[in-house]
């Protein structure tokens, strides 16, 4: 077994006399050898000072095994961010296309003619939308059942293809299908 000998500056002198209190937490030590000293580095070790372990023993690597700890977190909780982010836009959009489509069959004079007006907006409106596809956006424009003064759009979009579903097997998602709908009053009050 090699001999170990604590280096720790003025005071090992005194340690080795007796008159100087131990003093822990020693950063360097020299390992000697039949071949001469070898320096070991050791930061926040609690050693003793005839070169023993303490409990908790060399420190060195503890940083990397609590970073490879957290990272898988921080990886799932930086995907949540981006997925529900991602997916709350969409929902935004549609519920903006919605509103803005049931605006726009206010200036119709029939339910027909409303009903033109409000898919004809939703066709020209999507390129204002970057996240929302035509292709998986339909819509329905009608008087609403119960009352005839009521005029409703209803917007559904198919989110299953878009970035939020990426993580679709790691993390809990919302339904895949978005549905928004938006009324407006025709006539007095």
């Amino acid at each position: 077994m090699p001999v170990v000998a604590p280096c720790r500056g003025i005071y090992s002198i005194g340690r080795s006399v007796g008159w100087l209190p131990v003093r822990r937490a020693a950063k360097h030590q020299f390992h000697l050898t039949e071949h001469g000293a070898r320096k070991t580095i050791c930061a926040g070790s609690n050693n003793d000072v005839d070169g023993r372990n303490g409990l908790t023993g060399c420190q060195s690597g503890a940083s990397a095994v609590e970073f490879a700890l957290v990272l898988p977190l921080l990886f799932f909780l930086f995907c949540g961010i981006l997925v529900f982010g991602s997916y709350l836009s969409l929902v935004h959009s549609v519920q903006q296309l919605a509103a803005e489509a049931a605006r726009a069959s206010v200036a119709g004079m029939s339910n027909t003619e409303r009903a033109t007006l409000a898919m004809s907006y939703l066709g020209r409106a999507i390129d204002q939308y970057p996240m929302v596809e035509q292709k998986y956006l339909t819509a329905r424009a009608a008087p609403e059942s119960g009352n005839e003064n009521i005029f409703t759009v209803t917007v559904t979009y198919d989110a299953g293809h878009s970035a939020a579903f990426i993580f679709s097997g790691l993390i809990p998602l919302p339904s895949r299908t978005i549905t928004r709908s938006a009324a407006i009053q025709r006539g007095g009050y």
